[in-house]
């Protein structure tokens, strides 16, 4: 706790010295706001002082924004429904403006936003978020990382050794954050449901599938429990599932995306 004070307090002591545009470059969704992709933007705002947005395409209705007060939304013009090629475009326009460009993900997409930027502001910093990381690394991927990357980061401190072996390279742990507002009182345990609660995609990139699997082996042994996702599903790795698996149709909840929380 007393190392959680110090950091705030020495957040707000840096606030008045690095003031600046923060940039996260990402197609959102309402439903990407209050997951890391936007929390990490709004973060840098009122954490950090940044004059921070977030650039996308507009995907319906943001409302919600309401949650994340002082973070922007720049709308980039639907040319060719391509994102990334019509994010290069926007970059053209709009790098001298950025102090941080954030990016997504490890890849030749990451890399050339990168590249237009530092080519149209080559003072400017560009900060990459691996989430999750590359199973493997080309020369050319791990050049353009020395060259165009300041800062890159994972979000499991266990994956930094492998990651800085792999790609030769200085990377950084930057957990996923969760709002404020979501820290409520502690809970004992006997006065929660008999619930296991997934929140994410159910596919096969976030594990649900060796979720299933893992509560197929022993929902026996814990009678009382169930199983329950909130997000989208994939419908083929879900009826493979309880095609296998009929006795655990009142076992395992399938919520679907929850759009009001």
């Amino acid at each position: 706790m007393q190392d959680c004070r110090k950091m705030r307090s020495e957040i707000r002591d840096q606030r008045s010295e690095i003031r600046g545009n923060y940039c996260l470059l990402f197609n959102i969704k309402n439903e990407h706001l209050l997951k890391e992709l936007g929390l990490l933007a709004w973060g840098m705002h009122k954490y950090l002082g940044y004059n921070s947005c977030i650039a996308t395409y507009q995907n319906g209705e943001y409302p919600s924004m309401k949650f994340l007060p002082g973070l922007e939304l720049k709308f980039i013009p639907k040319i060719t429904g391509k994102f990334r090629r019509d994010s290069y475009m926007w970059l053209l326009k709009n790098s001298r403006k950025i102090d941080v460009l954030h990016l997504f993900h490890f890849g030749g997409g990451s890399f050339r936003q990168a590249l237009v930027y530092k080519i149209f502001n080559p003072k400017g910093k560009v900060y990459l978020k691996f989430d999750g990381g590359p199973k493997s690394a080309k020369f050319r991927e791990k050049l353009a990382l020395k060259l165009l990357i300041d800062f890159c980061s994972v979000e499991f401190s266990e994956r930094i050794e492998h990651f800085q072996k792999m790609l030769n390279h200085k990377i950084g742990f930057v957990p996923n954050p969760i709002h404020p507002d979501e820290i409520k009182e502690f809970k004992n345990f006997t006065e929660r449901e008999n619930i296991i609660f997934a929140c994410g995609r159910v596919t096969h990139e976030k594990g649900a599938d060796n979720l299933l699997e893992a509560f197929s082996k022993i929902y026996d042994r814990i009678p009382e429990y169930k199983l329950k996702f909130a997000g989208t599903v994939d419908e083929e790795l879900i009826n493979k599932f309880m095609s296998a698996h009929p006795e655990l149709k009142d076992r395992v909840i399938f919520a679907g995306m929850i759009n009001d929380r």
